[in-house]
């Protein structure tokens, strides 16, 4: 038997119910019949009085403990909920705190477009390897133009770390899908020809610790899955560079900018 049911509220409405019916068809005549012979008429008529009195009280303590336990599982519930929404909230204050202010499931073309518009100062990636020329943005090469300062950070296509990578991600051993998308990628620098001073390519060896793309004061972090390239996964979004999380990996990029080597683009 289902107790919580036995003891619901709809099922407290029903017992009441049921027992006064009880009580008028069964109980009622057969009370009769016992103190008939016993007391006048006016007596008699004042015990059923007490006894149908005496049983209404009791049904209604019962109806009342039953509705005072459906009270008490419907505050539990609701205390239980606003736990739930007090939690959601101070989960979502601990993303503001650390800077987070969005999410993607994955960074499309278009989203990264619009990312690099308006850049002004500092425009930094780190990444694997270009896959697709798309991810440079004309809007890169015109912020530059501009007079904003451009780093970018891949691995080096004749170091260790770019075949695990590859590999990770499926590509065969024998693939040179990196150093093929390398030289594009220094054709495209050529063809725009951006200045030296503002525009600066370098590779290193060492494990990514995460995809990053920074326009000015915004930043993208995105993460290397396991079996698929970084920018068809989920990223995260920080409109302040200066959060906690924003200078964690703007540093991770500045230890690795340190160390790695100058790609020559006209090579």
């Amino acid at each position: 038997m289902d107790i919580k049911k036995f003891f619901s509220y709809e099922s407290a409405k029903i017992y009441t119910t049921a027992a006064s019916v009880a009580f008028g068809l069964l109980l009622g005549p057969i009370l009769e019949k016992i103190i008939d012979p016993l007391f006048d008429v006016p007596t008699k008529a004042l015990l059923t009085g007490f006894v149908f009195l005496a049983f209404i009280v009791l049904i209604a303590l019962t109806a009342v403990s039953i509705l005072n336990n459906h009270h008490n599982e419907q505050m539990n519930r609701y205390e239980t909920k606003l736990s739930e929404i007090g939690e959601n909230i101070k989960l979502t204050n601990s993303f503001e705190t650390v800077g987070i202010s969005g999410a993607n499931l994955n960074l499309p073309k278009e989203l990264r477009d619009g990312f690099w518009e308006g850049s002004r100062s500092e425009i930094k990636i780190l990444q694997t390897y270009i896959a697709s020329l798309q991810q440079l943005s004309p809007s890169i090469f015109s912020a530059v133009k501009n007079g904003a300062k451009f780093k970018l950070l891949l691995l080096d296509p004749d170091g260790v770390m770019i075949r695990k990578r590859m590999k990770d991600v499926g590509l065969p051993n024998n693939s040179h899908a990196h150093k093929d998308a390398m030289e594009r990628l220094k054709l495209l620098i050529r063809k725009n020809n951006p200045s030296p001073e503002l525009f600066e390519v370098r590779v290193y060896d060492q494990i990514p610790p995460m995809a990053i793309y920074k326009a000015d004061k915004r930043m993208c972090i995105g993460f290397f899955w396991h079996g698929q390239h970084s920018p068809t996964g989920p990223h995260i979004f920080l409109n302040d560079c200066a959060s906690p999380l924003g200078k964690a990996a703007e540093n991770t990029f500045d230890i690795i900018w340190q160390s790695a080597k100058v790609l020559d683009i006209q090579s």
